[in-house]
């Protein structure tokens, strides 16, 4: 069953700018609120064709999850379009049985991960965020919200680029989101960070009650916030 979630206004009242004691400008704001397809039921259905094809014929933003593996020689990391970190947990076995279903998606290669089918009658494959953007861009989706998981090479511009510079060559509009209780807020945030010097629009999401503190040097990479959130120094 698809979902259709709009962004929650949730959090401090801002408009282009809060201020910390001392007057020192924060320029985080509130997320925006738009529809944005996403499916739990399963999660690989959002981060597939299918869930592109969904969110085209809504008119809406689709939600896309991400990891990353290696690519071939094991030197650069790819963004995945996949929700949990290891096959298994996604339900995606490897036909021919030489990849353990513990196997985390960052060890391996993308070759390995093309070998990859989902357990559905009709199974899924894996894509590559850069895929994912090109098609999108291609059948009429608005926009992506890509949101990032954990791991280090999230943590590195670098990770980012290529998606980017695929948006940009295509149209369409891509935002690097991420959740603070992947890691904790520090990890989110470095992600954040990362992305920005990428280039990207950056959001912070935050499903705890108790509000994230967003300081004047951490809005410079963090351009919104979703859920809770207060300026000033934590």
């Amino acid at each position: 069953m698809s979902l259709l979630l709009a962004g929650a206004l949730t959090g401090c009242d801002v408009g282009l700018a809060a201020h910390e004691p001392g007057g020192t400008s924060v320029r985080t704001q509130v997320a925006p609120s738009r529809g944005a397809f996403h499916e739990n039921q399963p999660y690989r259905l959002q981060n597939s064709f299918r869930g592109l094809r969904l969110a085209a014929r809504a008119g809406t933003w689709i939600d896309i999850d991400s990891n990353y593996c290696w690519d071939t020689a094991r030197r650069h990391r790819i963004p995945l379009a996949t929700h949990w970190p290891h096959i298994g947990a996604d339900h995606f076995t490897d036909p021919a049985g030489r990849i353990d279903p513990d196997a985390a998606f960052a060890d391996l290669t993308l070759p390995e991960v093309r070998r990859l089918r989902s357990t559905d009658p009709v199974p899924y494959r894996i894509s590559t965020m850069e895929e994912m953007v090109r098609e999108a861009a291609r059948i009429g989706v608005p926009g992506i919200e890509w949101e990032v998981k954990g791991g280090t090479a999230f943590e590195r511009p670098a990770t980012y680029r290529g998606v980017l510079a695929a948006a940009a060559e295509a149209g369409i509009e891509v935002n690097v989101k991420t959740l603070t209780n992947i890691g904790g807020t520090k990890a989110a945030l470095r992600r954040l960070r990362a992305a920005a010097r990428a280039g990207a629009t950056t959001m912070l999401l935050n499903h705890s009650a108790r509000p994230v503190r967003i300081t004047a040097a951490e809005s410079r990479y963090v351009d919104y916030v979703r859920g809770p959130w207060r300026a000033g120094q934590p």
